[in-house]
């Protein structure tokens, strides 16, 4: 059953099975043609099942039709990379959080934008063709950065046990030079581990925009 419950400061799309929330999506009122997530959930159990994770991106592309979507995820969990593939967010910058203000990613779903965008959602630019394109510049090589066309597309790759300190003011940097990241891969590995944090390598697609 999903239900939409309106209130005067957002609304909540929820999602409920056997009278139980499985998932719920919390939007924020519009302002200047945007609106806010600042709630994306999934209930634990239901954590990569078809029905919550459908609920969300079909939520998330109904209001993306009227507005553009906000939202912020921490970098270091793998769900970032979920929210960029699957749900048509761009990472579009940073901002921090809570009072150690720590940096976390700024997303953003631009459906007018990223119809302009030749990475984005492009079967040219998913995890299988980067890794089997550029597997002697990045593993052979050792080498992390790899610009394309004039600069146009830059793709980064890092291993979050030895560059996690450097990976967020590194991908600030691009976003301060008008790119945004429009595709975003955690490796195999990575996706085969039940941690959602802390994985050894992520891969990075910036295209200038």
């Amino acid at each position: 059953e999903e239900l939409k419950e309106e209130a005067a400061d957002g609304d909540f799309h929820i999602l409920k099975k056997d009278n139980k929330v499985v998932a719920f999506v919390y939007m924020e009122p519009p302002e200047d043609g945007h609106k806010k997530a600042t709630s994306l959930n999934v209930k634990s159990g239901y954590r990569g099942s078809a029905i919550g994770e459908a609920m969300l991106k079909n939520t998330l592309a109904e209001e993306a039709e009227d507005y553009i979507i906000d939202a912020t995820v921490f970098p270091e969990l793998r769900v970032g990379t979920k929210y960029v593939e699957d749900f048509d967010f761009n990472i579009v910058g940073t901002t921090t959080y809570g009072e150690e203000r720590k940096k976390i990613f700024e997303i953003q779903i631009n459906k007018d934008k990223n119809k302009e965008l030749k990475t984005k959602n492009s079967e040219n630019w998913t995890y299988e063709k980067i890794t089997e394109k550029y597997k002697d510049f990045f593993e052979d090589k050792g080498l992390k950065q790899l610009k394309e066309a004039s600069e146009e597309v830059i793709i980064r790759k890092y291993d979050m046990e030895k560059e996690d300190s450097q990976m967020v003011p590194e991908v600030e940097e691009l976003i301060d030079s008008e790119y945004e990241v429009t595709r975003y891969f955690s490796d195999e590995e990575s996706e085969k581990n039940e941690k959602e944090e802390n994985e050894p390598v992520r891969y990075f697609v910036f295209e200038k925009v």
